[in-house]
């Protein structure tokens, strides 16, 4: 992972492009041009990111405020296809993804949560399950539960390990840590999909030290 990081932050630097890219951005990008390479010719893609903005400094939450504070936005572009996304670099591609995080604004926020409101005014629960299932189903969403305390906290022995569910949905990745410290990414896609990227990619992705949990 750390190696992962490092050679993009160095291909950026050295092409002379502006812009910080974390871990997490490069192994997202990394798996997004996986996918795609394993997607059928011109067909769109798009990539889902879950933010977390509880603790921007920016967007100040009320001390009473209780549960996740995350935001969803998105890559894509109408001239993006598959194939671009295959013979775009991943640096480019983690620049892209890194740049969603400017767009999570007080404003922003302010505008997403007065439209929630107003469907839980008008007492439009359906919409509300449907909007997020349309977000996911719009394309490949990534979320990321690296930064969770879950190891931190202690039952009396040692840290119990912890994994999402498995979602009832595919184009779903999850990145866990483990207690040794190492990242799972958690990758569910069409079976169809999911066939071609795991015989054609798994190799590659643990030579950058990722571990699959199919």
């Amino acid at each position: 992972m750390s190696a992962l990081k490092k050679g993009v932050t160095k291909t950026i630097l050295a092409s002379g492009k502006q812009g910080w890219v974390s871990t997490q951005d490069a192994l997202t990008a990394l798996i997004w041009k996986e996918i795609a390479l394993s997607r059928a010719p011109g067909s769109q893609s798009k990539v889902n990111n879950v933010i977390n903005f509880r603790a921007r400094n920016d967007i100040p939450l009320s001390s009473g405020y209780f549960g996740n504070a995350l935001a969803m936005r998105s890559v894509t572009n109408e001239l993006w296809s598959t194939d671009e996304v295959c013979t775009t670099s991943i640096e480019d591609l983690a620049l892209s993804i890194r740049s969603l995080f400017s767009q999570v604004t007080r404003d922003s926020v302010s505008q997403d949560l007065a439209y929630l409101e107003g469907l839980l005014d008008q007492r439009k629960t359906e919409a509300l399950v449907g909007l997020g299932l349309d977000i996911i189903e719009g394309g490949t969403t990534f979320n990321n539960w690296t930064c969770f305390k879950g190891y931190e906290i202690k039952f009396g022995s040692d840290p119990v390990w912890y994994n999402p569910v498995l979602w009832p949905w595919s184009n779903f990745i999850h990145f866990v840590s483990t207690p040794n410290g190492s990242v799972i990414a958690q990758i569910q896609l069409p079976k169809d999909e999911m066939a071609i990227f795991s015989d054609r990619y798994k190799n590659k992705l643990y030579r950058h030290h990722i571990k699959e949990s199919f």
